[in-house]
């Protein structure tokens, strides 16, 4: 073992001492259709703005005013510069190729004590207030996780991304003197522990399987410097209670302590040695027991001779000399040869048989394990001796075939024995009635029989059986806390003794970690029989009598009447009390979203408005001021075929036609907005009579020719359509006829037993007999009158009749001619549950539908035969697929021949539909054993059908040679990260061959469906040169697409490894 106790020493960088930049231009990340605001810090300073070499614009600003900039219509970067006594200044403005509308939601906002800024986060930017200033400044770039403060100016961005297991999570310093990230981990890095207030954060790196511990600021005012790191860590824990990380690598384990980076231990593993999670190394030799944490500084040396057999579950390593066996040995031979000495002789009518051994046959099997519990006072051992005995066989026969399985009985015995330097004792005698409940540095505690019992050393304390445990450590003080009923007593480990608190009722037991201190009902008042405030402060161990008057908390009001959260305590009269220092605060109106450590500012939020509070020491009050957060979301938006025009939905329900490039809404409507005609016209469906109307886009007037009808889901040339409706009907399978829905309720009221609740009311449990007899009598009863019916259904006993055994369910739907009577089924499975979106091929010669099936994902193709000329229409093949995981949910077709839908996973699955897909209908067993070609591949190919991995389709371009996919659950797979904002990205494929060319981000939500509508906000413009997307936080983009030309000229690409964008 090597203990390590050493500085290490970072690189060094010379510090620069330029002055700040005397102007800032937010957002630094904008749109083009952005308004950008220029804050100065200097009076009199002339800022130029260029673009592509050019001067765009000259404005001249003055200290503490905004100046707003309404847009720059180009996409690019833009360099704003000035010249002030001397120097340049400059700051880079990137404006995106896209136009943005819309507030996003309100996520959470941060506050901290001793900085001038606040950050409130919405889904996809961040709000920058500044307090002194009193202006909220707008970053699109930002939108983290967490924020947490470093120092006075510079601010922790962490933003996760994806599960906590297969995410990552992008680390960034926000500086407030230069609004700007000054440095930053991205791509490829998990979380182990953020440490700010000891400037550290220890994270595993994912591309090297390292693990790195970083200094956010060093004394240079570098960021993000490499302090400690450990190589080969893929097999790491972290402990968050001892705040210590375990390597486990393949000739030693290491441990690093989180708090101290110069202290950190790596032991040797040999098949004499033992290494705990705890980095306790115990090691046997000869009659010497050795168990030392050279991290902790605990050293055991005890005499002992007797053999240990430990369980590798136990321990990080385990040495072949000290690994026990747990198994007993396997009785299938034994068991085998008594059969077959035995099953001639057994009667030919028996079916079942025990035979015992004779006592002189019977074997007995005995194992002995340890657990081993070190102290630091001592050795804590628990036996455990596991007695078998194998007294005879049983035997069953099935088909004429004899099986048999060994009878055993079996014995769990369980001792305690201490040891130490000098004596060896046993504390708990062999008892068949035992576990052990916790265990820390100072004792352990186990239940043995009745009694539970806290050993420390050789002293042990008794508790009733009744009582829970747990441990408490703050500051290196460790307490222990007994709960009896409802009242607790607090102990510190080191002296079990005495209590600190005896019997009293804690008030924030679920919170103690983070308070460190302990809340409890105190005394009781003298005027009536509630009890007073008090607090015991687990990191200076002392008492706290909270001044109920100050907290203005009533005389008649209880302790418990105090509402206790993460950060503060609230008093009847919402009076906040900070629960680590028991400082009295003011009271604050509406609901607490967020505070600072020490109070001093709040957060609230009354009826979706959101206010900032800032404490006056001198007043001692609170005070209020709003904080105007944009609240503009749009419900709907959808793009015009010409790509100019967007009609938007916001809160409150009324339709605008909005004008993308003017960036103004051109004019309001009322109705319900259902999508555009192929010549771009509107089809609305009026308020009150619900007639669908067309209307002009440039005059809105109607134009709505003669017996209109408008169908949901249309063929592209709107010659077919299909119903939106599950219909459902009944057939007597005994007859054949089809019935009605009353006599199918008959048939279920007759013969199917009602699932009432049985209970153990006597008068309940009569109901449900007295209901059993009834639809048994009528089983019975049809039955009979019906048994050559039931016969050829094989079906021979009436207790196996139900209404499902009658009655066959028919669902269905229809696909028809447009402007015709002329319609055609399509037959449902019985066991649909959900009929979610249906779609036509460009050629009328396929009609789709997905849905949800009672288990899994169901895809149904059809293959029709429409004849224009003489307007028939009939279905002449099919292909059921039930090969989704889960429910699938949009759908629809390519111009180029392809189908695609998504599941609920999300993958997507896209098929190529032609007459061999018909011909070959690849079942699922076949689907599964073949597609995943590469797991490290999100892109899989079998036969006719393509999986895209944690993509979900949201609809082909008008061309049909790319599609739009979306990615919900903010899982990177092919982005590798999205820097500091929890984006959901849209993606841009080839449809023939599935390689994302294009992603986006920018969104702080999914892409928004309306499943109601059968519509999912998302749409090309005709000539594929943009993009539009709503997300579910109500924003829209409109995107200017670069992908048409390039692709068009090139040659088919293969499908690569990975689709890594």
């Amino acid at each position: 073992m090597q203990l390590y106790l050493h500085k290490h020493v970072g690189s060094k960088q010379k510090r620069q001492h330029k002055m700040q930049r005397p102007f800032n231009i937010f957002p630094s990340f904008g749109y083009k259709n952005s308004q950008f605001q220029i804050l100065a810090t200097k009076d009199d300073i002339k800022i130029k703005i260029f673009h592509k070499g050019d001067c765009v614009k000259e404005i001249l600003t003055s200290q503490g005013s905004t100046v707003s900039i309404q847009r720059l219509d180009e996409p690019g970067i833009y360099t704003a510069t000035c010249d002030y006594k001397g120097e340049i200044y400059e700051q880079e403005i990137n404006v995106r190729d896209a136009f943005r509308l819309g507030s996003s939601e309100y996520k959470k906002a941060f506050v901290f004590d001793n900085s001038e800024y606040s950050f409130f986060l919405m889904k996809d930017r961040l709000q920058l207030y500044d307090e002194v200033k009193n202006i909220l400044l707008t970053e699109n770039h930002y939108s983290p996780t967490e924020i947490y403060q470093v120092d006075k100016s510079n601010f922790l961005f962490i933003t996760e991304l994806g599960t906590k297991s297969n995410g990552i999570v992008n680390l960034g310093i926000y500086n407030t003197n230069s609004y700007s990230i000054v440095g930053e981990l991205t791509n490829d890095y998990q979380t182990i522990k953020i440490l700010p207030k000891t400037n550290k954060a220890w994270l595993f790196k994912k591309s090297t399987q390292s693990i790195h511990c970083f200094k956010l600021i060093n004394n240079l005012g570098n960021v993000f410097t490499e302090i400690r790191n450990f190589e080969n860590a893929a097999d790491y824990e972290y402990s968050s209670e001892r705040g210590k990380i375990s390597i486990n690598q393949n000739q030693k384990i290491i441990f690093s302590d989180t708090k101290n980076i110069n202290k950190y231990i790596e032991i040797a593993k040999t098949s004499k040695n033992a290494i705990d999670r705890r980095g306790n190394n115990l090691r046997l030799d000869s009659a010497n027991l050795k168990v030392n944490n050279e991290l902790d500084g605990f050293d055991l040396n005890i005499d002992y001779s007797n053999d240990l057999s430990l369980h590798e579950s136990d321990f990080l390593h385990l040495g072949s000399e000290l690994n026990g066996s747990s198994q007993f040995t396997d009785l299938t031979d034994d068991t085998n040869n008594i059969k077959e000495g035995i099953i001639d002789s057994l009667p030919e009518n028996k079916t079942y048989f025990n035979h015992s051994l004779p006592d002189a046959d019977v074997k007995k099997e005995e194992i002995i394990q340890h657990q081993v519990f070190p102290t630091l006072k001592g050795l804590f051992i628990i036996e455990k001796k596991s007695v078998r005995i194998f007294t005879g066989i049983t035997l069953r026969k099935r088909d004429g075939v004899w099986s048999a399985s060994s009878r055993t009985s079996e014995n769990n015995l369980f001792s305690v024995i201490y040891t130490d330097n000098q004596t060896s004792t046993i504390k708990i005698k062999p008892t068949n009635s035992f576990r052990i409940i916790d265990y820390d540095d100072h004792c352990l505690i186990a239940k043995a029989g009745s009694k539970n019992y806290v050993f420390r050393g050789k002293n042990v304390i008794e508790f009733p059986v009744q009582c829970s445990f747990s441990f408490n450590t703050v500051n290196d003080n460790a307490y222990l806390f007994v709960k009896d009923e409802e009242s607790y007593s607090v102990f510190e480990t080191s002296n079990l003794e005495y209590s600190v608190l005896e019997k009293v009722k804690i008030l924030n037991d679920d919170l103690i970690k983070s308070h460190e201190v302990v809340w409890f009902a105190g005394k009781e008042k003298h005027s009536s029989e509630h009890n007073y405030l008090n607090a015991f402060d687990l990191s200076r161990k002392f008492k706290i009598q909270l001044d109920e008057k100050k907290a203005q908390h009533s005389l008649f009001k209880d302790a418990s009447d105090f509402q206790f959260n993460q950060g503060h305590i609230l008093s009847s009269n919402k009076i906040v009390i900070n629960p680590k220092s028991a400082v009295i605060k003011d009271s604050v109106l509406g609901s607490i979203e967020a505070h600072s450590p020490d109070l001093s500012k709040i957060v609230s939020q009354r009826i979706n408005h959101i206010y900032l509070s800032l404490y006056n020491t001198s007043l001692k009050k609170y005070q209020e001021r709003e904080i105007k957060l944009d609240s503009n979301k749009y419900q709907e938006s959808h793009l015009s075929p010409n790509g100019q025009f967007l009609v938007l939905q916001d809160d409150s329900n009324k339709y605008q036609w909005f004008d993308i490039e003017k960036n103004e809404t051109v004019r309001f409507f009322s109705g319900n907005f259902l999508s555009f005609s192929k010549e771009g016209s509107l089809i609305i469906e009026e308020d009150g009579t619900r007639d669908v109307k067309i209307f002009d886009p440039l005059t809105f007037s109607d134009i709505t020719p003669p017996n209109y009808h408008h169908y949901r889901f249309l063929s592209p040339d709107g010659m077919l359509y299909s119903q939106l409706v599950l219909k459902t009907r009944y057939f007597n399978k005994l007859n054949g006829n089809e019935i009605n829905i009353d006599e199918v309720s008959k048939y279920r009221r007759d013969l199917d037993t009602s699932s009432m609740f049985i209970s153990m009311n006597p008068t309940k449990m009569q109901e449900y007999e007295r209901e059993k007899d009834r639809v048994n009598k009528n089983r019975r009863k049809f039955f009979e009158k019906n048994k050559s019916s039931f016969d050829e259904l094989d079906i021979d006993d009436h207790s196996k009749i139900t209404s499902q055994t009658v009655v066959k369910v028919e669902k269905f739907t229809e696909i028809g001619i447009v402007g015709t009577n002329i319609t055609t089924e399509i037959l449902f499975p019985e066991d649909l549950a959900y009929y979610n979106y249906a779609a036509f091929s460009y050629d009328n010669k396929y009609f789709a539908y997905v849905g949800k099936p009672s288990s899994k994902g169901l895809i149904h193709l059809f293959k029709l035969d429409y004849v224009e000329s003489n307007n028939e229409l009939l279905v002449i093949d099919s292909y059921l697929s039930r090969y989704p995981r889960y429910a699938s949910w949009v759908c629809g077709f390519s111009k180029t021949g392809y189908f695609a839908t998504y599941d609920s996973t999300p993958d997507t699955y896209l098929l190529k539909i032609d007459e061999e897909l018909f011909e070959s209908k690849t079942d699922e067993i076949e689907l599964r054993e073949n597609i995943h070609n590469s797991k490290s591949n999100i892109y899989h190919q079998y036969h006719k059908w393509n999986e895209i991995e944690s993509k979900n389709f949201l609809c082909f371009s008008p061309s049909g040679e790319f599609l739009a996919l979306s990615e919900e659950g903010y899982e990177p797979k092919t982005l590798g990260g999205y820097g500091h904002q929890e984006s959901n990205a849209v993606h841009i494929a080839i449809t023939e061959t599935g390689k994302i060319i294009d992603s986006f981000t920018g969104h702080g939500d999914k892409i928004k469906e309306n499943r109601r509508k059968k519509v999912t906000f998302v749409a090309f413009s005709e000539d594929e040169k943009r993009i539009m997307t709503l997300s579910s936080d109500g924003v829209v983009v409109i995107r200017d697409l670069k992908i048409k030309e390039p692709i068009r000229d090139s040659k088919k690409e293969e499908m690569p490894a990975a689709n890594i964008v």
